[in-house]
């Protein structure tokens, strides 16, 4: 159950992590890996800290690698129209072509300054994250670029596709009741990649001026070539979770398309999510949700790594359930388990028990009367305490003694 899941970049604005849901999915997973690139190291380093980053990445069960090379849209405008191909860049230095360890250096000095604990931070993060170049691809027909080039050929998913795409990105918008968005392939090529044009008849400034209500126009603004890049960005999700054979944490906009064009791939996930955030809702009754309550800035990263710390038990009994059965199936099956000590009347248990232990302690110390001192403590051990021990530990006091404190600000 919630067995292993590949987390990218899951944001579509300035804020390219959701925090809150990296700290659900590190909750309930039993194993996590993180795909970061220089956009997503950039926030996490914001987000997190440095100190925070380094305890994220030493978890036993959270491994990382950095992916360098990023998707896009190359656009050629010399012809007096936009031409398009879908490309993989490789990141630079500034004016300049640097090793892995060095590109990675600069990104965290940019971010921290240039100093002997930046390089040492740059030199941690070059051991523990192995660099994952995107074109490493098994055979050619599995080609990223050209299977994103191919679902532009689908003029039903590339109308849909667009459709949900500025839905997404900017839900005050309203398209009109009729409106064209279709790519023509020319025939050529560069570098091996068909090369389109898009006709489209869609009011790009109207369609900004809402768009930038919800997203600045520093970061992006809403044009033929940005929206086919989700495309791309779908495909290469489909493509990390193949190679990775797990499930994944992706940004909105390409989960859709890939539910539109790959279901099978997101039809695990979709379901998880939804045991996540049915649990929640049933446990945590009126209180907000882990997600919320991190993402809201009333717990901090640091404080979720705390509680993380106590849920090595959960964790387990999570990794022991059948992969079929509900998450709030299972765990309302756990905490109502009937035991021997259940069987067993409360007074006769609680008598046996606090007898027996105070015996024990006379044995041990026969002398000064601490036997008697121990038996008298013992004995004073409120039921409910002695039930705990001897029934052994259960999910719910997780959830009861330290999930639900914690998402409640107590």
């Amino acid at each position: 159950m919630f067995e292993h899941i590949v987390v990218r970049r899951s944001g579509n604005s300035d804020a390219v992590l959701d925090v809150g849901l990296l700290a659900e999915t590190l909750l309930f997973y039993q194993k996590a890996h993180l795909l970061i690139d220089p956009g997503s190291l950039a926030y996490l380093i914001d987000a997190l800290g440095e100190e925070n980053l380094r305890r994220l990445l030493n978890l036993p069960f959270v491994t990382a690698s950095f992916q360098r090379n990023i998707t896009g849209t190359y656009t050629d405008r010399r012809l007096g129209f936009a031409v398009h191909n879908f490309v993989v860049m490789t990141g630079h230095g500034k004016g300049k072509t640097l090793k892995d360890r060095e590109y990675l250096i600069e990104m965290v000095e940019r971010k921290l300054g240039s100093s002997r604990k930046a390089k040492k931070f740059a030199q941690y993060l070059f051991d523990t994250m192995p660099f994952t170049p995107l074109d490493e691809r098994p055979e050619p027909k599995n080609d990223l670029l050209r299977a994103a080039a191919g679902d532009l050929a689908d003029e039903e998913f590339l109308r849909d596709g667009v459709r949900d795409t500025i839905t997404i990105l900017a839900p005050s918008i309203q398209l009109p009741p009729t409106w064209a968005f279709r790519a023509h392939f020319i025939g050529s090529e560069i570098a091996g990649q068909p090369q389109f044009v898009i006709q489209t008849d869609l009011d790009f400034e109207q369609l900004n001026a809402h768009y930038h209500q919800f997203v600045p126009a520093s970061h992006s603004s809403l044009s033929p070539e940005y929206l086919v890049t989700h495309f791309l960005s779908a495909r290469e999700a489909a493509f990390v979770s193949t190679r990775y054979m797990a499930e994944l944490v992706i940004d909105p906009v390409s989960a859709a398309l890939m539910r539109k064009k790959l279901f099978h791939l997101m039809q695990k996930r979709d379901a998880q999510v939804e045991e996540v955030d049915l649990f929640q809702q049933i446990t945590l009754q009126n209180a907000k949700k882990l997600r919320e309550v991190v993402n809201a800035g009333e717990r901090s990263f640091a404080e979720f790594l705390e509680l993380l710390d106590e849920a090595a038990r959960f964790k387990q009994f999570l990794d022991a359930q059948n992969p079929d059965k509900k998450l709030i199936e299972a765990y309302i099956a756990e905490i109502t388990k009937v035991g021997w000590l259940d069987k067993m009347p409360t007074k006769t248990t609680r008598f046996g028990i606090t007898t027996g232990l105070g015996l024990a302690a006379e044995t041990l110390f026969p002398t000064g009367g601490v036997g008697m001192l121990m038996s008298l403590g013992i004995g004073a051990l409120d039921a409910l305490a002695v039930d705990k021990l001897l029934k052994g530990w259960r999910p719910n006091q997780f959830i009861n003694d330290m999930f639900i404190p914690f998402v409640s600000g107590r």
